[in-house]
């Protein structure tokens, strides 16, 4: 399953507009040692593929990192940093001059901003407050849908009265970022509450379907269609496709049906080519899912044509179209029967560990990370079992490839998980070799290799499927 957490890594690119000087100066307590860091990255959903700034600085003695890059507009993202897991979500504006400390490492602690740029990232704070408070006063494992969607709109509710109660101050291109985000958010929740409730509950979308649900499509109706944010590409490009997708699969009493991945993708490509008019929201849709179609295909061969048809399709985005042939490279370089590239890990040893290593093995590989809940969920209750199905089989490795920047996080969510099986840590997290290789853009993800060392599924069941032992046999025979 490729990534249950959309990567916002998914298609980076470089980004192009670099014009004007944007300064950011950040405190942030933590942030010392050796291995410290801070860092921005910054991402633009409305374009193909996402538009990304990425830098980071160490922090001087006194704990102060310096960041300065060049925009050419308006971006989002966030500030990080390490050793500590702090996140602290932005709004840029070209020659924006930020001042960013915060004096705690516990989470949710107040962060002060001064300088250019300021008051709008004091709002987006209060702003990502009401979401957090939502999700710490829900106990999401165990809330009713009715309920789930009422938290959904006292949220919204209040993030409205926080942009009235704040305008002075505020810059205009903020407001109209803000508006379209809270609004274009406050829809997603709505129409992913059964999917959400769904896998922390481990019950059936049909059985979480909050009431009046098919009729929230009345708030899409509501919705801007300009792109002015990443949340309202996202609801135009995926989201609400997906919900349609899923109206049909519960006319047809199929809600509740796996499906694979690659049709999924196609069939939201043809949903997006059919209710869009010809212009950028179309291309844009069009493109995210043939991109995912890409990267979920056991063989992207089979749909190349499709680049060639999205070019007819939409003519007027050429360098779109020569991104999408892009993307057709490196999903093809790894699909299924081709041997990937070499690459050499580290074990909790500190040893190396080379996939070739385990030439006349079948390899199951696991990527996942101490953080990831879903990830731990199946190592907990998905992966003993299918362990014991293959007993002391010496030709099938599980190798767990942790895209962890904290190996401390690491080795103890190991220990505390029980995990058996080879571990190995990919140095660079999602930037490391093999994350790149296998185009790992959200976890947890599994592979499968057979005894020739080729890939025999790019995109392998769960460890709690049944058909997972099925899959690893077929690989141990080939």
């Amino acid at each position: 399953m490729k990534g249950l957490f959309l990567s916002m890594l998914l298609g980076i690119t470089s980004y192009t507009l670099a014009q004007q000087n944007t300064v950011i100066i950040a405190r942030i307590k933590g942030a010392t040692g050796d291995s410290a860091k801070i860092g921005v990255a910054l991402s633009d959903h409305t374009d193909f593929p996402f538009r990304i700034i990425r830098q980071e600085a160490r922090p001087d003695a006194a704990g102060v990192a310096r960041l300065s890059f060049g925009l050419g507009k308006a971006i989002e993202g966030i500030l990080y940093a390490a050793p500590v897991r702090k996140r602290i979500d932005l709004f840029l504006e070209p020659e924006d001059s930020l001042e960013i400390v915060c004096q705690s490492e516990e989470d949710g602690a107040p962060v002060l901003f001064s300088g250019k740029g300021a008051a709008n990232n004091q709002v987006l704070a209060l702003l990502n407050q009401c979401k957090t408070d939502q999700y710490k006063k829900s106990d999401i494992e165990k809330i009713t849908p009715d309920n789930w969607v009422k938290a959904i709109q006292d949220c919204y509710k209040r993030q409205q009265q926080i942009l009235q109660e704040n305008k002075t101050g505020l810059s205009k291109g903020f407001l109209t970022y803000a508006v379209s985000s809270i609004q274009s958010e406050y829809i997603k929740a709505l129409l992913q509450a059964p999917g959400l409730l769904s896998m922390y509950q481990h019950k059936k979308k049909s059985a979480l379907l909050p009431t009046g649900y098919w009729a929230f499509e009345k708030e899409v109706a509501a919705a801007g269609q300009q792109l002015q944010s990443n949340a309202e590409a996202s609801l135009w490009t995926y989201t609400y496709p997906a919900f349609l997708r899923e109206k049909e699969m519960f006319s047809q009493h199929q809600l509740d049906e796996k499906v694979i991945n690659a049709q999924w993708s196609l069939s939201l490509y043809g949903i997006a080519a059919k209710i869009y008019r010809p212009g950028r929201l179309r291309a844009l849709a069009m493109a995210r899912s043939l991109e995912m179609l890409l990267g979920s295909a056991k063989k992207p061969s089979e749909y190349r044509n499709m680049i060639e048809e999205y070019h007819k399709e939409n003519v007027g985005f050429p360098a779109w179209y020569k991104e999408l042939k892009s993307v057709y490279q490196k999903y093809a370089a790894v699909e299924v029967g081709m041997v990937p590239p070499p690459v050499e890990l580290k074990d909790q040893d500190n040893k190396s560990v080379k996939l070739s290593d385990f030439k006349g093995k079948a390899v199951y590989l696991d990527f996942w990370a101490s953080w990831c809940g879903p990830c731990r969920y199946q190592m907990k209750n998905g992966a003993p079992g299918l362990h014991a199905k293959f007993g002391n089989n010496k030709d099938v490795v599980f190798l767990y490839v942790s895209l962890d920047d904290d190996i401390s996080k690491w080795k103890r969510a190991i220990a505390e998980d029980k995990i058996e099986g080879l571990h190995v840590l990919a140095e660079g997290v999602r930037e490391s070799k093999i994350a790149k290789i296998f185009n790992v853009e959200g976890i947890p993800r599994y592979i499968i290799l057979d005894k020739e060392g080729r890939v025999f599924d790019n995109d392998a069941p769960r460890p709690s499927d049944a058909i997972t032992e099925t899959k690893i046999r077929e690989a141990l025979s080939k």
